[in-house]
């Protein structure tokens, strides 16, 4: 989880409960006045209860509201507050494309600060370690999973990519423990990547999510969550960074599984996987 209090807000904030928003919403707006005030008069400020805002600085990391003071203090130097937003309807094409770019960017450096070193190798291991690998993704994220399946496939990993949602839920009844789930979703909350996940934890194979939301559903069913920044999307629902941050971890960790493959003996399997897509020139 990042250890920036306001890029864990800011990306995580669609998952909030709608208590957590409005304590979140007046400390993205007026940090300082929430670092300042006393908690009985800030629970009064925003109408929430006292207990409130101790679960919310739990839920963030710390381990009390002090704590949570602190950590505003800290990385309040690196913040600053959005600012309104305003309409680009009349925006030139090369305006609009930079713009695109600055939101992409961020949506980079967001997904880098909300990993851990400790839970991107806990995916590797995972994903090294398996005998038998199935991705599944619908809509967008469908589009990602399978993608990082078309990856994998190249290293001579054995996956697979299953988009109808039936289908998905019946396959991962066949998993075992030798087997990972790698589920897609950037909400983490779509019902039939769930029911999958669910069905296969039961069979004790291991799931690695993908997802926008840190406190999802599917982050807290997952034995390691990846998380990508999504930025406004699912206000917006533009979903376009989503896509960009969802494939740039993919990317990022498959170029690192490959440079683990270039320094490893490659097997009769991979050499004539190699050959065969060779021959059939996909690296053009």
């Amino acid at each position: 989880m990042s250890d920036h209090l306001f890029t864990l807000l800011t990306t995580q904030y669609d998952c909030l409960t709608k208590t957590e928003k409005k304590i979140a919403s007046l400390l993205l707006e007026k940090p300082e006045e929430f670092m300042e005030a006393y908690i009985p008069e800030l629970a009064e400020q925003i109408g929430v209860s006292q207990g409130s805002l101790h679960n919310f600085a739990k839920k963030m990391g710390c381990e009390g509201f002090a704590a949570l003071k602190l950590r505003i203090a800290r990385d309040l130097k690196d913040y600053r507050p959005a600012a309104p937003a305003e309409s680009k309807a009349q925006a030139s094409l090369k305006d609009h494309l930079q713009d695109h770019i600055r939101r992409c960017n961020k949506s980079m450096a967001d997904t880098y600060d909300l990993n851990s070193e400790n839970a991107l190798r806990n995916a590797i291991d995972l994903i090294l370690s398996a005998n038998r690998i199935q991705l599944h993704g619908v809509y967008h994220s469908g589009i990602a999973a399978q993608d990082f399946c078309y990856q994998l496939i190249q290293m001579g990993l054995p996956a697979t990519f299953i988009s109808d949602p039936l289908i998905s839920a019946v396959s991962a009844t066949m998993l075992d423990q030798k087997s990972l789930v790698i589920a897609v979703s950037a909400s983490g909350r779509t019902k039939e990547i769930l029911d999958t996940a669910a069905f296969a934890k039961e069979k004790g194979a291991s799931i690695l999510a993908i997802t926008a939301h840190r406190f999802s559903p599917l982050a807290k069913m997952a034995d390691t969550a990846l998380i990508t920044a999504a930025g406004d999307a699912f206000s917006t629902g533009r979903f376009n960074q989503s896509r960009t941050a969802q494939l740039f971890a993919i990317d990022a960790l498959c170029s690192y599984l490959h440079l683990q493959k270039i320094n490893s003996e490659s097997s009769e399997e991979e050499q004539r996987i190699n050959e065969i897509l060779s021959s059939h020139n996909v690296y053009d």
